[in-house]
């Protein structure tokens, strides 16, 4: 996760050991967008690190409270949508990304209008629907495709709101997809970009196993290295 991120969770964390007992929901209740399997892998490093320390008490209050999180968060899975309501709010997302050339504040609305979305059912089905998207194509246009859902992964990788992880996890399918175009040998500047970026949000990845994450990230910034030469691009 970015700096940032961690720094909410680490700071939210303090709040909730400062305030007065009783008063943990409603600390909670005022970062609903923190609120996520982040959070609760870093409070209990916070826990681990603590009771490391010597204070148990905190440790265990941590512990208790980041279980209660996650089985709130098992215990409310995301709405049921149908898979064409799915692929209604991407074409509609896909679009404003494309005539806003990216503007978020464009973008984030909708969004923000459609967090429920943002969860595993849609990373699931988010490599099917742009695929389908993309075999309906003439050729031509596919690099002007491309460079929307690059976009649209950038747009989603910096989104505050909503399911971390999920957001994460559809930032990096749509990089990956997106490397199909464009090629080291077709567009390279824009295939190390693209890798770059890819990088960043595997650094940043929840789900999934985070050596394997780390790994990935690394291979992604050697990638773009390959381009990005110290002659070449010396910045």
């Amino acid at each position: 996760m970015n700096e940032q991120r961690l720094q909410d969770y680490l700071n939210l964390i303090q709040a909730l050991l400062d305030c007065p007992n009783g008063e943990e929901n409603n600390t909670l209740s005022a970062h609903p967008q923190l609120i996520d399997a982040g959070l609760v892998d870093v409070m209990q490093q916070v826990a681990a690190k603590i009771a490391k320390d010597g204070n148990e008490n905190n440790a265990r209050f941590l512990l208790d409270l980041a279980q209660q999180i996650a089985d709130y968060l098992n215990s409310n899975p995301s709405p049921e949508y149908s898979e064409k309501e799915y692929i209604n709010f991407l074409l509609e997302v896909l679009q404003a990304t494309s005539d806003s050339d990216a503007n978020p504040q464009v973008v984030y609305p909708i969004l923000a209008a459609n967090r429920d979305k943002l969860n595993q059912n849609l990373v699931a089905l988010y490599p099917d629907i742009v695929n389908n998207i993309l075999s309906q194509l003439p050729p031509e246009e596919a690099p002007n495709i491309a460079a929307v859902f690059f976009y649209f992964s950038n747009l989603i990788q910096q989104f505050p709101l909503g399911n971390r992880a999920s957001n994460l996890d559809i930032a990096i399918i749509g990089y990956e997809l997106v490397l199909n175009i464009f090629t080291f040998e077709d567009f390279p500047e824009n295939w190390a970009t693209t890798q770059n970026n890819l990088g960043s949000a595997y650094s940043d990845k929840i789900t999934g196993n985070r050596a394997e994450n780390i790994d990935d990230a690394i291979a992604c910034y050697q990638r773009a290295l390959q381009v990005y030469t110290p002659e070449d691009f010396p910045q």
